[in-house]
């Protein structure tokens, strides 16, 4: 789980996606969007806060998530997040009840980033253009951002960065 592949990773993908130029065929990198919002969600929990290259790897994957996002149908859950859900008491659910959409657990992610690097203009731009990108294309996002209250963090970030160009 060396945290430069995955950086290099979600750069070859969003590399990809863009010369697909939003193909969403069989096969194309948004024919797999749920699968790769998943994998840059867990990119950005998991391995991004415990790398070296931080920044760089939590970058790559708010690209990438700038690609899949808006392309992920609203309801999807994975296996992959059932298993590792099941059991799991710590959000309050039983093991039977389902967890988070991958489209919410995206969303969320990107949200974490504004909170885990509130220096960092380059990602902060990246996150914003990304989940606009993502309410503009698909409409199961705004709801997710209303929920979460992502207007405060934006809003937060605007006002951080304008008390920091005077």
């Amino acid at each position: 789980n060396a945290p430069i592949f995955h950086e290099a990773a979600c750069r070859v993908l969003v590399e990809a996606a863009e010369h697909e130029d939003g193909s969403d065929t069989p096969g194309s990198i948004l024919g797999f969007a749920a699968s790769l919002a998943f994998y840059a969600t867990r990119v950005l929990t998991t391995m991004a806060p415990h790398s070296h290259n931080v920044e760089a790897l939590a970058e790559s994957a708010v690209l990438l998530h700038g690609h899949v996002l808006a392309a992920v149908p609203p309801e999807t859950r994975l296996s992959a997040q059932q298993r590792e859900h099941s059991g799991n008491s710590e959000d309050g659910r039983r093991g039977d009840e389902p967890g988070r959409t991958v489209l919410e657990e995206g969303v969320l992610s990107l949200l974490m980033v504004l909170e885990q690097y509130p220096h960092s203009s380059k990602l902060s731009s990246e996150v914003c253009c990304t989940l606009v990108f993502a309410a503009a294309n698909n409409p199961s996002v705004r709801p997710i951002l209303v929920t979460c209250q992502a207007g405060d963090a934006l809003l937060a970030v605007a006002e951080r960065f304008s008390e920091d160009a005077h």
